[in-house]
Parts: C-alpha cells; sequence; structure tokens
C-alpha cells in the first residue's frame, strides 16, 4: 500500500559493511517503494576501514534518492545516527543497523504502528544472531539505561526504530555533547 503524503528518509550508520551494502540497499528499494512514492536513504560512513565508503558512492551514482556521508574520524554509531539526523527530510525517520540484523521488511510494521499517531516505535528482534561480544555490550548499554532513566526494566529498545520528524527536530535541538538516542 503506497502511501503519498508521508515522507520516509532511513538513516543508517556505517561501519565496515561493504558485504552487506548492496543487498541492503536492494531491500530497502523494495520495501520503501511499496510504502510510499518519496523516500530517501542516508548512509553515515563513521570512519570505515574497508571499502564501505567506495559501495556506498557506487550507489549513489545510480540512485539520487541516496545521500551519503563520510566522517573524518570514527565517532560512534550514536553520533553517525546524529549526523544523518540533519539531513532528513522525512516526516518519519527510520534508523537501522547496517549488517541486515534487522530486516528492511519489518519498517512496513513499525510505519504502520507510527501512523497509528506514535512519536517512536522500537522494532526488538525476538531471535538475534549476534557475537558474545556484541550481546554482553548491548546487555551492559540497556543496564546503563535502566540506570540513567526512569524506563521500566521490562520494556526494550533497539537502534531499528521509526521517529515522527517533529520528535526528531526536538533530539536535534538539545545541546548535550553525549549523544544516545
Amino acid at each position: 500500500m503506497i502511501d503519498i503524503s508521508a515522507n520516509i528518509s532511513v538513516v543508517i550508520p556505517v561501519f565496515n559493511a561493504e558485504n552487506s551494502l548492496e543487498e541492503l540497499y536492494k531491500r530497502l528499494i523494495e520495501v520503501l517503494a511499496d510504502l510510499t512514492e518519496e523516500f530517501e536513504i542516508i548512509m553515515v560512513d563513521d570512519n570505515s576501514t574497508d571499502n564501505s565508503y567506495q559501495k556506498m558512492l557506487k550507489l549513489y551514482k545510480k540512485d539520487s534518492r541516496l545521500k551519503i556521508i563520510k566522517l573524518a574520524d570514527n565517532f560512534g554509531q550514536q553520533n553517525a545516527v546524529s549526523c544523518g539526523f540533519n539531513y532528513v527530510s522525512g516526516d518519519y525517520a527510520v534508523t537501522m543497523d547496517d549488517d541486515l540484523q534487522h530486516s528492511p521488511a519489518d519498517i512496513e510494521n513499525i510505519y504502520s504502528k507510527a501512523k497509528e499517531g506514535y512519536d517512536l516505535v522500537y522494532a526488538v528482534p525476538q531471535n538475534r544472531e549476534y557475537s558474545l561480544f556484541r550481546k554482553i555490550g548491548s546487555k551492559l548499554t540497556n543496564q546503563l539505561f535502566n540506570l540513567i532513566t526512569d524506563k521500566a526494566q521490562d520494556i526494550r529498545i533497539s537502534s531499528f526504530r521509526i521517529i515522527k520528524k517533529e520528535l526528531l527536530d526536538k533530539i536535534e535541538d538539545d545541546e548535550y555533547a553525549f549523544v544516545y538516542i
């Protein structure tokens, strides 16, 4: 079902993802074209050491709906996402990882939920195939988030989410140096 009235921007922080970028791009185009006539994909290279940026350039030359940004240093995932937010023109911004652990097909589900009136919708995968290091990092991040916010401990968050533009503008107006969305 195509929604003519809403634009979707997808922001993807990229780090050493040369092997997944073309497939990710292909899946995103298929999904987004079914949802809306107006969309964009914003890829932010967080100073990859592989050929990720060259792959991004190759895709960019084929498709004007793709915006690419190359950071001068490795600033981390949250800062790369924050940088991408500065270039969002859509009514909704989707954020997702570059490694296909988040299925582009699930954008339809979170977009539908956001259209019900939610400002922010997280998509939390039930079964992840992450490395032990990443699982430990996610667990520590979740515990830290529980300590510094009043979020209920049984609520999970994810970097795969959709954010309404009005909320995104408020996040971007924030002047804190530490970025964690």
